[in-house]
């Protein structure tokens, strides 16, 4: 909420001026105007949060320790369990490198999905 807070205050005046000139109503503002010109603090937190939950580890050890059945094991906690309950860290550091591909897949997805439409 602080980073749209920050986004919201960085939209100048005179766009919502020359809307409101216009005859734009509130909800036209809103839609036309604020949402798309925080597209780029929506994809950076969307960003930010991918990343987040698939290194999601201390919540769900916590709270299930990857049970029952193994139904809630992430990335991380299936990294952690072949490193240090199986002794195979090889195999430990393949899923972690596979983690960090798969992350750095997304976030280039993303960022071409953020950039599609505008010029560089």
């Amino acid at each position: 909420m602080i980073l749209y807070t920050a986004g919201i205050s960085g939209i100048p005046s005179t766009v919502y001026e020359a809307a409101e000139i216009d005859g734009a109503g509130e909800l036209k503002k809103f839609f036309y105007i604020t949402i798309p010109m925080l597209r780029g603090t929506t994809y950076t937190l969307v960003i930010m949060n991918v990343i987040t939950y698939i290194k999601l580890f201390d919540l769900v050890w916590v709270m299930t320790n990857g049970g029952p059945g193994n139904t809630t094991v992430t990335f991380t906690i299936y990294v952690y369990n072949k490193a240090f309950k199986l002794y195979d860290m090889g195999g430990a550091s393949a899923v972690a490198t596979i983690m960090m591909g798969i992350s750095l897949i997304l976030t280039a997805l993303q960022l071409k999905m953020y950039n599609k439409g505008r010029e560089l």
